[in-house]
This record gives C-alpha cells, structure tokens and sequence, in this order.
C-alpha cells in the first residue's frame, strides 16, 4: 500500500517508470499463476489416461481448484 507517486520520488525515477515496472510485474505473476494451473489440470487428466482416477472425479478436483483460485 502507497502511493508510486510517492515510490517514485523515493527511486528517483519517473511516474510512469514505477507504473511501468509494476505493471510488467504484475503480467509476470499472472503468467506464472496460469502456468501452475495449466501443470495441475494436466497432471489431474494424467491420472485419468493413467486410470488411477474416473473422470467424473477429476473433473470436481479441478472445479474445485478453480473456485479455490479464484477466492
């Protein structure tokens, strides 16, 4: 919490630097993020080609994933 006004008088370095920079961050996690759900959701349809699990079930698990990432 704060102002980038503030962080950049802080830095010594422009306004639109600051927003620049946080906004690359930002794109950064985002990435990130889809990139562990992607790795979930595929590893739960491995265990169903793998029959270790019905796919009924992994379609709750994944669900549920979901709505849980979304809170």
């Amino acid at each position: 919490s704060g102002s980038l006004k503030n962080m950049s008088n802080l830095y010594d370095v422009s306004y639109p630097t600051v927003r620049a920079k946080l906004d690359r961050l930002i794109k950064k996690i985002e990435i990130h993020s889809q990139e562990e759900d992607v790795e979930f959701v595929n590893m739960i349809k491995g265990f169903v080609i793998d029959e270790r699990i019905s796919l009924d079930i992994a379609k709750v698990i994944i669900e549920k994933y979901k709505k849980e990432k979304d809170v």
